[in-house]
């Protein structure tokens, strides 16, 4: 089974942590993971980034 794992970073002092989501075979890694990257972060202007609603940094993503 193939998988997407999201690299999200709370603080700079903190440790890296990371959410596994299951990929969908009929869709590339690119096409998933920017699809998840929307439903569980948004574009922050002020900030150039993605945030978590409890404002953690998501910078990106791998499938395995």
């Amino acid at each position: 089974m193939t998988k997407i794992i999201f690299f999200i970073l709370a603080c700079t002092t903190c440790d890296l942590e990371y959410k596994y989501f299951s990929k969908d075979p009929f869709k590339t890694c690119g096409e998933q993971g920017n699809l998840i990257m929307s439903q569980i972060s948004k574009w922050s202007e002020t900030r150039n980034g993605y945030y978590t609603p409890d404002n953690k940094l998501v910078f990106g993503y791998r499938c395995e």
